[in-house]
């Protein structure tokens, strides 16, 4: 039987591999995977397919003004010594809240190195919470079941239910799309996942769902986000 190329093992490893989400997020309840939880998931495929993954040194780019630190994922062929590399980039904010600057590093790295990782290994689509997919999904189903909700005018909010949206008491879906297309421009601008940024707003103005903002507070959250994002693109 003729031996396995490179290329065989890795297509091997990537039908095989299931990386679960090991990580739960309290804030946003929501399971995640890091970069940790897919190297544990790789160990016995590699072991198996005769090969070995490793992180190279984090490297830093200096682009327009902005540093990107540069995660490097190698594929090695231990039969051959013949070698596949990926690299992935994120932003390093000049300041994050409650961190120092090797927090801010170490955060930076290690999202560096899931989507380095993400990209050799073909991990699968199921959307993570830190990706645009995985809120644009919510984001419709948020929309749906509002407009089912509103669709219902003579149905009562069961015990602990928000109430429904008859008095314009909060947003509707149109304002709701301008806020989170505003928190995307802004993650876009600083070069982070949307999901930092949504949180921190959510955080900030003590909600869990940006539905839950008051139509009478509108102004006031699309205001400072605004501002947020003219501070992003002047940066």
């Amino acid at each position: 039987m003729a031996e396995l190329t490179i290329y065989r093992k890795l297509l091997n490893i990537q039908r095989d591999l299931k990386a679960p989400k090991g990580q739960y997020n309290n804030f946003g309840k929501y399971s995640y995977r890091n970069a940790e939880d897919i190297m544990e998931a790789l160990k016995p495929l590699l072991v198996e397919n005769n090969a070995i993954t490793y992180i190279e040194d984090d490297s830093i780019e200096y682009v327009g003004q902005r540093y990107y630190l540069v995660a490097t994922i190698s594929f090695v062929d231990v039969e051959t010594g013949e070698k596949i590399t990926v690299k992935a980039r994120a932003r390093e904010e000049e300041i994050k809240k409650g961190m120092d600057g090797s927090q801010i590093t170490g955060a930076a790295s290690s999202y560096a190195r899931k989507y380095a990782l993400n990209g050799l290994f073909l991990i699968d689509d199921t959307k993570d919470a830190d990706s645009n997919e995985y809120h644009q999904q919510n984001n419709q189903k948020q929309g749906q079941k509002q407009q089912a909700q509103q669709s219902k005018p003579n149905q009562q909010p069961q015990n602990n239910q928000q109430p429904n949206n008859q008095q314009g008491q909060f947003i509707d879906n149109i304002q709701y799309q301008t806020i989170f297309r505003t928190v995307e421009s802004i993650a876009k601008a600083k070069g982070i996942p949307v999901d930092q940024i949504a949180n921190f707003v959510l955080s900030k103005y003590k909600i869990t769902d940006f539905h839950q903002v008051t139509a009478a507070g509108y102004e006031v959250v699309l205001g400072y986000l605004k501002t947020q994002l003219k501070i992003a693109q002047a940066k």
